[in-house]
């Protein structure tokens, strides 16, 4: 969303892809490293934002943001230790660092600060299963 779609939060979609590496330092509180790529485009060819001078735009870019996370979780978190009171569900937090490099006609370089919560179940042993959301606003210098 921005001035040229300033209201459909779904409008020019496009692919995008990452890795998650999560270590947990106990039931409580975990490290993730994080990397995603995606691309973005869009212009103003049909859109009722006016632009001054009814100047016409149109971008394609793709970026990828890193981020290291430090996530909290709500309830102890584990599927292992059922004697200690921990559970296989819990609601998180978590907050980070990272940048964010866009290529394109302007490149980008700045810095991010990631913070969001989420949900997350085990499913056995390992594997889990989750639904995060979150903002990183992205700082230039």
């Amino acid at each position: 969303m921005g001035d040229a779609n300033p209201s459909n939060l779904v409008h020019g979609l496009n692919p995008a892809g990452g890795l998650v590496f999560r270590s947990n330092l106990n039931f409580r509180w975990a490290i993730s490293s994080n990397i995603m790529v995606a691309q973005v485009y869009d212009d103003t060819e049909n859109v009722e934002n006016v632009f001054p001078g009814h100047e016409q735009m149109a971008f394609k870019n793709v970026f990828m943001a890193v981020a290291e996370h430090i996530e909290f979780n709500f309830l102890p978190y584990s599927d292992r230790f059922a004697y200690l009171d921990t559970y296989r569900f819990t609601p998180y937090v978590f907050a980070g660092l990272g940048a964010t490099i866009i290529r394109g006609e302007k490149g980008f370089l700045g810095f991010q600060v990631p913070l969001g919560l989420g949900v997350r179940y085990k499913v056995k042993n390992s594997p889990e299963c989750g639904r995060g959301m979150g903002g990183a606003p992205a700082f230039q210098r």
